[in-house]
């Protein structure tokens, strides 16, 4: 039960002209935060050793 091809052009038009009319604060608001790039690249490998090495500190 997919969508047609003209239900999904009338919401992708929806979706744009809402977007063009949002004001500049909006659109900041709507952005992601980006990640550091050893969390973007390497992934969860890099937050396992940051966890460790904050243990580590933490340890008397």
């Amino acid at each position: 039960m997919g969508i047609s091809g003209n239900e999904y052009v009338k919401f992708l038009t929806q979706q744009i002209v809402t977007y063009l009319d949002m004001s500049q604060e909006e659109k900041e608001k709507r952005k992601k935060p980006k990640l550091e790039h050893t969390y973007r690249w390497f992934g969860m490998l890099s937050f396992s050793v940051q966890l460790m090495r904050q243990k580590k500190q933490l340890r008397p």
